[in-house]
């Protein structure tokens, strides 16, 4: 969904004269320079007293052109702002300005985020008045209006709302009536119209004692896939619990695609996830079998084109660790994690040819939640008020322990989950009444109590949900309360991290609000 555009280079260098504080020629010089990242439009333009001027077309490492004496103060700024497309690029805080002392700077962060990632609209599913909110983004402040016609009405007990990669339809798991309520969107105002043939009830079902998992839709946009954990057991195991349906391209219907449901092998598939290149769909199982602990994974090959899935060769893989609590793909489709409450982190290694997993190293650490930065080289987890790092070996996936974790944060109540920035340099750990901020180093994955953090996220009386979601730009973030209808908006300091209250928050949603969507 990112677009690559033609990029225009120009050349603005200055050289200013004198080289340092009274540093003299035959002083010792050092450079000044960082990373640029997120970088997609034309025409950047960064500056550094004393050190020059110098235009950056691509990510990655820059230095300015003029080396200065050690003891020489310094301030990296963005003269020009990149176009086409039009971006924001801000230097870090924390390595934006500083004094030379003895060798190179070579940490300057620049980080760019692109207008068009602005996301337009936001939706929240609310699990008790069994309707969704909608809301318009103001781009400039981040405030939230409600769309006309909100609340839209969806089927009992909604849990999650996908979005279709073209942005014209919305599919919301009803976890109280085992269905899929469908809609079409409005280009224009963002407003939710049901789908003729809507909702779909997964079938089969025994029950609604448990949720179903969130639709989730390959990249194709052809086919969208739940985990059921509803189907009736046949002896220790569920053997259809895994429905797929083509979608519509032109009405965003949903229709059962030949063979569904499919077996799992085991039951309860809780967690279901597509990896980046379309390729595979993987079916995580809590248990093996009834009476049987540990993780399986089915896998199943992907053929979008003809729209059809069919279960890997030694699919399900396992049993694996038992009693998983959280779930991380890597961005780049190499591995997976889980993360148990019996003290592990395992590693899952993907064969990106089959579609087959193997067991990786473990490392031991009781987990309630698990995220894996967009970079896939670090891996965060938290168990109670302890946050822990891991960095990922890119071949072996093997897993190493960042310097300075785990680290423990001090608050009444306990870390519920985390979130990463878009960027991947800030981490954020959500309480029932705070926001816990972290700059990440981009080198080592180690982590910086943000200046100000933790934040507070919430009204005394109110206490916050799991869901900490960041919008595509990464400016803003929303999350909603579990004891009020409200959601809460804060604006992230690009530079910094550091989180403020947006004006007008918290904003009006309904009973129980859950998870939030954003479409560009």
């Amino acid at each position: 969904m990112q677009h690559t555009d033609r990029l225009i280079a120009y050349v603005a260098t200055i050289t200013l004269a004198g080289c340092g504080a009274g540093g003299g020629s035959s002083a010792q010089q050092y450079t000044i320079g960082g990373t640029v990242s997120g970088l997609s439009g034309s025409g950047l333009v960064v500056q550094a007293t004393g050190a020059g001027m110098i235009t950056v077309s691509s990510n990655g490492p820059f230095q300015f052109p003029t080396a200065v004496a050690s003891g020489t103060a310094y301030t990296v700024s963005v003269r020009t702002q990149p176009a086409n497309p039009s971006q924001t690029c801000t230097a870090s805080g924390a390595t934006a300005s500083g004094t030379v002392s003895g060798a190179n700077v070579t940490n300057v962060e620049i980080t760019c985020t692109a207008a068009a990632n602005a996301a337009r609209f936001a939706y929240v599913t609310n699990h008790g008045s069994n309707d969704i909110s909608g809301y318009r983004i103001d781009n400039a402040t981040g405030a939230l209006t409600a769309m006309n016609g909100s609340p839209f009405p969806a089927g009992a007990g909604p849990n999650w709302l996908t979005l279709h990669p073209s942005g014209n339809f919305a599919y919301v798991s009803n976890g109280g009536a085992n269905s899929i309520a469908a809609y079409a969107i409005d280009a224009a105002s963002g407003g939710l119209t049901p789908i003729g043939g809507a909702p779909v009830l997964v079938r089969p079902f025994q029950s609604v004692e448990y949720p179903i998992s969130p639709v989730v839709i390959d990249p194709s946009g052809n086919l969208a896939i739940v985990g059921n954990s509803n189907a009736p057991m046949v002896g220790d195991a569920q053997p259809d619990n895994l429905a797929v349906y083509h979608i519509d391209a032109a009405s965003g219907a949903l229709a059962p695609i030949a063979g569904s449901p499919f077996s799992t092998n085991s039951p309860f598939p809780d967690f279901v996830a597509v990896d980046p290149a379309g390729k595979f769909v993987y079916a995580f199982n809590y248990i093996t079998r009834v009476g049987v602990g540990g993780l399986s994974i089915a896998s199943f090959a992907i053929d979008p084109t003809a729209g059809t899935v069919a279960a890997v060769s030694g699919s399900p893989f396992g049993p694996f660790q038992p009693y998983p609590r959280c779930y991380g793909l890597a961005p780049s489709g190499k591995f997976i994690y889980e993360g148990t409450i019996g003290g592990t982190v395992q590693a899952f290694i993907v064969d990106e040819t089959t579609g087959a997993f193997t067991a990786g190293q473990t490392a031991s650490f009781v987990s309630d939640d698990c995220v894996v930065d967009p970079s896939s080289r670090f891996i965060y987890v938290t168990n109670g008020s302890v946050i822990a790092g891991f960095a990922v070996d890119s071949t072996t996936g093997t897993l190493t322990t960042i310097n300075g974790t785990p680290l423990t944060v001090s608050d009444p109540h306990t870390l519920v989950s985390m979130t990463i920035h878009p960027t991947g340099r800030f981490l954020y750990g959500i309480t029932a009444e705070a926001v816990y901020a972290f700059a990440i180093d981009s080198v080592s994955g180690s982590l910086t109590t943000v200046p100000g953090s933790p934040f507070t996220g919430a009204r005394s009386t109110d206490s916050l949900n799991t869901w900490f979601a960041i919008e595509p730009a990464g400016r803003f973030a929303y999350v909603t309360s579990r004891t009020s209808s409200s959601v809460y908006g804060l604006s992230i300091d690009p530079s910094t991290g550091a989180l403020t209250p947006i004006t007008g928050s918290p904003f009006t949603a309904g009973t129980s609000p859950g998870p939030i969507a954003f479409l560009r």
